[in-house]
């Protein structure tokens, strides 16, 4: 549009300067002096106002348009801004969706823990392990006794800790063997199992390498339970 404008001015302007009158188109020759030339020079400053008004308003044309520009770019912008946004504010609500959903399976799967525990009793936890032990299954023995003894049952608690020792030795886990055989000479000082336990922690030792260790064990078993069928062993060990 701005450029119609200008090429129309343009035009006129042209023509203007080309137009003569009537006197001068019949006698070229003469035209300059011509009585109408006195008229054609006082239009003269007339057509230079004219053409002053236009500049200026082309001028404010121009202004106006570079207006008009202006605030296309800046909509432009500004609808670029609130895309942006929009986008923005749709990915937030996606990753909220997909934290409550996240926590939504948490909370799922803590709660089929729960109840997976509520339904495993401790006495049936002792017994998978025996059974295990039985048929030796040695792993799987001291994974259910463990959870066994990570219970506040106390009723299996030397019998679990005993068998679950002889599964440790019998996995070459001589160390957790020591340590699981060791309560009973100084906790279950009582126990039935207490002269196995330390001939067992002898064993152990001698397992490891160390064998003034656990001679200590094997005569301390001789001297507690002599008459022992461990203290047999313990015996033919010493000598």
């Amino acid at each position: 549009m701005k450029k119609i404008f200008l090429l129309i001015v343009f035009t006129l302007l042209v023509n203007s300067g080309c137009l003569k009158t009537r006197a001068q188109m019949k006698n070229p020759t003469d035209y300059s002096k011509s009585p109408v030339q006195g008229q054609v020079n006082a239009v003269a400053p007339e057509q230079s106002y004219a053409l002053d008004e236009i500049k200026s308003e082309l001028i404010q044309l121009n202004g106006r348009m570079g207006d008009i520009e202006r605030k296309q770019i800046l909509g432009e912008q500004q609808i670029d801004g609130k895309q942006s946004l929009n986008q923005k504010v749709s990915d937030l609500d996606n990753r909220v969706v997909a934290i409550e959903q996240t926590q939504m399976n948490i909370l799922a799967a803590l709660n089929k823990l729960k109840l997976s525990v509520k339904k495993t009793d401790p006495v049936s936890l002792f017994h998978q392990g025996r059974v295990a032990y039985k048929k030796k299954q040695y792993n799987d023995a001291i994974q259910a006794l463990s959870q066994y003894l990570g219970t506040k049952d106390g009723k299996h608690i030397q019998d679990a800790t005993y068998i679950r020792a002889h599964s440790y030795f019998s996995v070459k886990k001589f160390k957790k063997a020591i340590i699981d055989y060791s309560k009973f000479p100084e906790k279950f000082t009582r126990s039935r199992h207490l002269p196995s336990s330390l001939l067992y922690i002898g064993l152990s030792f001698e397992k490891l390498g160390m064998k003034d260790d656990a001679r200590a064990f094997y005569q301390e078993l001789l001297q507690k339970f002599p008459k022992s069928t461990e203290a047999k062993q313990a015996r033919s060990k010493i000598k």
